[in-house]
């Protein structure tokens, strides 16, 4: 009996999941009324080779998980989604190009114009520009960068 228990409180313990450190454009405005932070987007394409191990990087480290869900809101963006997305009060859409390609307006708002990705930007709470990074970020960029908010 204890040790059906034993196994019944270790799966239940590790198969709860941790607290999620992304969100998506749609929680954003809820949670900023609640709690204003600054915000990080990461901005990428589903082609992008580095991106994806950025993302891996970012998965292997629990303590850069930590600063990612408590010192900042996350986000994740494709720049050729098409969909329609809210941000800071305005709708931008994805713009298609000649050859049926395209880029969303919302990663030319936020300064990504060439296809270098990924493209980092943090905001401020009031959804001001404070910096713009491009290319892969090592951990300890990364974390040196949320640390000093």
């Amino acid at each position: 009996m204890k040790k059906l228990l034993l196994l019944i409180i270790l799966t239940v313990s590790t198969a709860a999941p941790g607290q999620e450190y992304r969100i998506s454009f749609d929680t954003l405005t809820e949670k900023m009324q609640q709690e204003p932070r600054h915000i990080l987007i990461k901005i990428e394409t589903a082609w992008c080779s580095i991106c994806k191990m950025q993302d891996k990087q970012i998965e292997s480290e629990e303590e850069l998980k930590d600063l990612l869900s408590s010192k900042v809101y996350f986000i994740t963006f494709d720049a050729e989604t098409t969909e329609t997305i809210t941000f800071a009060n305005n709708s931008y859409r994805f713009t298609p190009n000649a050859k049926g390609k395209g880029r969303h307006e919302l990663a030319t708002a936020l300064g990504c114009t060439d296809n270098a990705y990924p493209m980092w930007v943090l905001l401020s709470e009031e959804y001001e520009i404070k910096g713009t990074f491009k290319g892969f970020l090592k951990s300890d960029t990364l974390k040196q960068i949320l640390q000093k908010l």
